[in-house]
């Protein structure tokens, strides 16, 4: 939230109180890796992404990963 975004966006997410280990990651169409953002927080919150990181105009992945298991991937569009 904004997608696409063009200075940050906000993603939000629910990490189960009985995961062991949860992360965010995301990268391109062609699998190069960009950010892997560790979530230490149990219960909802949100990860802010910031443009400076991704080339413009370019469609990103981004996965939800609990315990070694994807659990939800979706994309954004960095403007």
């Amino acid at each position: 939230i904004p997608n696409p975004f063009m200075t940050t966006t906000k993603i939000p997410y629910y990490i189960p109180e009985d995961a062991k280990s949860a992360y965010l990651h995301s990268g391109d169409y062609t699998g190069k890796s960009v950010t892997r953002i560790d979530v230490r927080e149990k219960g909802s919150g949100y990860i802010i992404l910031e443009r400076q990181k991704y080339e413009p105009n370019v469609i990103y992945l981004y996965s939800l990963i609990i315990d070694d298991r994807i659990v939800e991937t979706k994309k954004f569009y960095v403007k």
